[in-house]
């Protein structure tokens, strides 16, 4: 993760969860659930308190933090414990399983901790970070959506030939793209990068964006049918072992399911170019579909290797009341509004493919 990721997760962690009293709400309720299990005691309702959390809780938003902004949310323990992940726990301790109050107790207990360390690391790091560098540092700019571009899977970089090879691969996608929105390849900047996984950070314009993760949409779902088919190859495979009598027609059966799956890609391929020459007005521009095509194979090839892309807004700059009289400012916010919607339904397709192809 790079420094400007960290220091603005630390902002939203003091902001969304610090400042909002998620832990002081967690504490009511477990304040109530706490004397209803001593013995003896009379047994409050907790109806109110539950309801403040959960509110509290489902207005928390995730959708201005990347994937690994989030994976660290996890791993410090805030995750868990806000957001529609908390709710579901909250109402798993709560009612789904016929548990007893103490038991319910011990585990809102265990909440608070997590959130209260969280909170505490969110805070020792910010301090820390702004001996260094401040928000002012970071690479910012009006009009302008962060892909963080991270090569994962066998999309992963181990030497200098591959990191060449994936880089000659990222600029025949980003110069598909970018012409197809009228755009260029240099329009496109690098902003940053990391090691570990190795997260290359991208600036683009907001009809460039637009575009690659439209081209990203079909591409995933492209992907979740020929998972789909690939299941059945291996379901048939596998009863071709245990069957031996009926090897050769099972066998066929898999070669053919093999053959759907490959045209299956070829054909969504050419639907995915389709839609992004319509939606980038290039159809019947003969060099604009030639990149475009070579760049939509090349990120089907890249998310299939387990690569991701993560798009991220800038902080929305700060509102004036005038602004409301704005057309032109309107309709920008507008813009801004349905691109962030669109990279939220992304993100939940990408999770719902991943976790398919884990299970394959």
């Amino acid at each position: 993760m790079q420094v400007e990721e960290l220091f603005d997760l630390t902002t939203w962690i003091k902001q969304q969860v610090a400042d909002k009293n998620i832990v002081q709400y967690y504490r009511q309720l477990h304040t109530v659930l706490q004397q209803n299990s001593q013995p003896n005691q009379q047994k409050l309702p907790f109806e109110n308190e539950k309801n403040v959390l959960i509110e509290s809780l489902t207005k928390i938003p995730f959708v201005d933090l990347s994937l690994g902004q989030i994976e660290v949310l996890g791993e410090i323990g805030i995750a868990q414990n806000v957001g529609a992940a908390g709710v579901d726990a909250l109402e798993e301790t709560l009612f789904k399983n016929a548990i007893d109050v103490a038991t319910a107790a011990q585990k809102i207990q265990k909440s608070i901790s997590d959130l209260e360390r969280g909170i505490q690391w969110a805070q020792q790091t910010r301090t820390q970070l702004a001996e260094i560098t401040s928000a002012d540092d970071f690479y910012e700019e009006e009009g302008t959506v962060l892909l963080r571009v991270r090569f994962t899977g066998k999309a992963h970089l181990d030497n200098l030939t591959e990191f060449k090879d994936w880089g000659k691969t990222w600029w025949e996608i980003g110069r598909g793209i970018s012409m197809a929105a009228d755009d260029s390849p240099e329009g496109i900047k690098v902003v940053g990068a990391s090691k570990g996984s190795i997260i290359l950070t991208l600036a683009a314009c907001y009809p460039v964006a637009k575009l690659a993760s439209a081209i990203l949409m079909e591409a995933f779902k492209l992907a979740e049918s020929f998972i789909n088919i690939l299941q059945e190859v291996e379901k048939l495979k596998a009863l071709k072992i245990a069957n031996k009598v009926a090897s050769l027609s099972l066998e066929e059966a898999a070669k053919s399911a093999q053959s759907a799956a490959e045209q299956t890609k070829e054909k969504g391929i050419e639907n995915i170019v389709e839609m992004a020459a319509r939606e980038a007005k290039a159809e019947g521009d003969g060099e604009k579909t030639k990149v475009l095509t070579l760049a939509v194979k090349k990120l089907v090839d890249f998310i299939e290797k387990g690569g991701e892309i993560d798009f991220v807004m800038p902080d929305e700059p700060a509102q004036d009341p005038d602004d409301e009289n704005d057309a032109q400012l309107v309709a920008a916010r507008k813009e801004r509004n349905e691109l962030r919607n669109q990279f939220v339904a992304l993100r939940e397709l990408e999770q719902h493919v991943r976790q398919l192809e884990s299970k394959e």
